[in-house]
C-alpha cells in the first residue's frame, strides 16, 4: 500500500509511524513532527508535491525524499548559497526536486510553480525573517500554488516564547 503527506494537528494513535517519521525528518528527540504518514481516506493520491519555502541546506528536503520515495519537492530560499548546496547535495535528483532563488515577497511563485499544483506547503522559521508589514505579501504568494484541499505548514517564533533569546 503506498503512503502519503498529510498534515496533523492533534496526536496520533499510531506513535510508531509518527516516531519514525519524526526520526526520518528531524532527528532523535524534537518535538511534535509536522508531517504524518496517511494510507487510505479522503485526499489519499500516491505522490504528493510539497514546497518548502525557506529550505535552507535541504534539511527538510531530503529526508522527505528518502521517507517518501513518490514525493516531489519545489524548494526556495532567498540564498543563491543556500539553493546551491541543495542542488549540490549527493541526494539531489532534477526529477524529484525543483530548488530555486526566490523572495517570496517580491518574486512571482506561479513563474517556477503551477498554480494550484501543491498538495504541502512547509514555512519553518522562515515568516520571522519577513518584515511583519509584509507576512500578508508572501502568505498570499504561497496560497497561489497551494491547492484548493492543500496545506500550509509553518513554525515560528511567537510572543513571550523566549525562543529568540540568548541564554
Amino acid at each position: 500500500m503506498r503512503e502519503t503527506l498529510s498534515s496533523i494537528g492533534t496526536p496520533s494513535t499510531n506513535t510508531t509511524r509518527i516516531s519514525s517519521l519524526r526520526s526520518a525528518l528531524f532527528g532523535e528527540g524534537l518535538g511534535t513532527p509536522l508531517l504524518a504518514i496517511r494510507r487510505e481516506g479522503p485526499g489519499f493520491c500516491s505522490s504528493q508535491v510539497v514546497l518548502e519555502v525557506g529550505c535552507g541546506a535541504g534539511n527538510t528536503v531530503f529526508p522527505l525524499l528518502v521517507a517518501f520515495p513518490d514525493v516531489f519537492v519545489h524548494a526556495c530560499d532567498f540564498s543563491p548559497l543556500a539553493i546551491e548546496l541543495v542542488k549540490e547535495h549527493g541526494a539531489f535528483k532534477l526529477d524529484r526536486v525543483n530548488a530555486f532563488v526566490c523572495d517570496v515577497i517580491t518574486d512571482d511563485l506561479c513563474k517556477m510553480i503551477m498554480p494550484g499544483s501543491v498538495d504541502v506547503i512547509t514555512m519553518i522559521f522562515m515568516l520571522s525573517a519577513v518584515s511583519p508589514m509584509k507576512m500578508s505579501l508572501a502568505l498570499q504568494n504561497v496560497r497561489n500554488v497551494l491547492k484548493p484541499s492543500g496545506t500550509l505548514l509553518f513554525r515560528d517564533y511567537a510572543m513571550g516564547d523566549y525562543a529568540q533569546y540568548g541564554d
